[in-house]
């Protein structure tokens, strides 16, 4: 992830895990298990509440598993 200089943030690299931040409080337990693909902002961890160092503001997200 590239870091935003504007914000003064460093550039993350090798993440495992990324937190999907649902736009309009969309259930995402459908999606539990299955393989997704997601279209979203990214941004970094900036409160006690964000348990991975990137987050991603969901904007699409639909399951890709059959």
């Amino acid at each position: 992830m590239e870091a935003n200089p504007a914000e003064y943030e460093e550039a993350e690299q090798n993440q495992l895990e990324v937190t999907l931040v649902p736009l309009k409080k969309e259930n995402l337990k459908s999606h539990e298990g299955k393989q997704i693909a997601v279209q979203g902002t990214l941004y970094h961890a900036h409160t006690g509440h964000h348990h991975t160092q990137v987050l991603i503001e969901i904007k699409r997200i639909e399951n890709v598993s059959k």
